[in-house]
């Protein structure tokens, strides 16, 4: 079972006025949807990217899914980032958009108290075995890694929170997302935990390309605009949530 630790309030001179918070997702039907967004980062021969997510579970031997770029019916599957019901952290992905490729780590998340901060970085450049690591709370994992290549033909949009909408719903809160087009190294992932005081990672991070930190959101109805605080305008619309869902007295600081 990964350790969690207890972060802190954020450090080095960043933005402590912003009012962070994060999002409840019910294991059900909430998720956030960026659109057909990154796929010259994500998809192709050769893709080199980083995702990292801080999470919190609310409940164990349930698949769920943090993030998502998936078809259930096949022909348009990319990546899916979830802990699966053996509560162990999955990196799924498709090289012909049908197929599935499901890398897994030998540790298990089982903690419903605390949080997780997961680190997956994938290298395309690199053989197979060799193309996938992840990162939790500072510790690496250790993952078998079976990723070929990821469809670049695909169209469905980048989801958080979901594998695709009403399926492989997260249930519990999602606190950060961030995409970079570059590998997060050992010494930045050292950085971003900081002895478990919780950073955010704009300071440290080269080549985002989505950083939603729940932050800025402009609330309107059921459904509203969640901001890529990247500056690249990958901005998403929550789905089936509604203002109650966005948490700002639990959080990992």
């Amino acid at each position: 079972m990964i350790g969690l630790s207890i972060f802190n309030r954020r450090t080095f001179g960043e933005d402590v006025s912003q009012t962070l918070c994060s999002y409840y997702f019910d294991g059900s039907s909430h998720h956030i949807d960026f659109g057909d967004i990154l796929e010259s980062v994500l998809t192709g021969s050769n893709p080199v990217f980083s995702i990292r997510a801080v999470v919190r579970r609310l409940a164990t031997g349930v698949s769920h899914s943090f993030l998502g770029k998936w078809n259930s019916s096949g022909n348009n599957r990319q990546i899916i980032a979830r802990i699966h019901s053996d509560d162990k952290l999955q990196f799924a992905t498709s090289g012909n958009g049908s197929n599935t490729k499901i890398s897994s780590s030998t540790e298990t998340f089982t903690d419903t108290s605390g949080w997780y901060d997961i680190i997956i970085t994938f290298d395309g450049t690199q053989a197979i075995g060799s193309k996938i690591k992840a990162y939790s709370n500072n510790s690496a994992l250790t993952i078998s890694d079976v990723a070929e290549d990821i469809y670049s033909g695909g169209s469905e949009g980048l989801e958080v929170g979901t594998l695709i909408p009403g399926s492989g719903v997260w249930n519990g809160y999602i606190n950060q997302v961030q995409i970079t087009s570059d590998i997060i190294t050992p010494s930045e992932v050292e950085s971003l935990y900081n002895n478990g005081s919780y950073r955010l990672g704009a300071d440290i991070l080269d080549n985002l390309e989505l950083d939603c930190i729940f932050d800025n959101d402009t609330f309107g109805g059921t459904n509203w605009t969640v901001i890529d605080d990247s500056g690249n305008g990958n901005n998403g619309t929550s789905g089936s949530m509604d203002a109650v869902d966005r948490d700002c007295n639990e959080n990992p600081y």
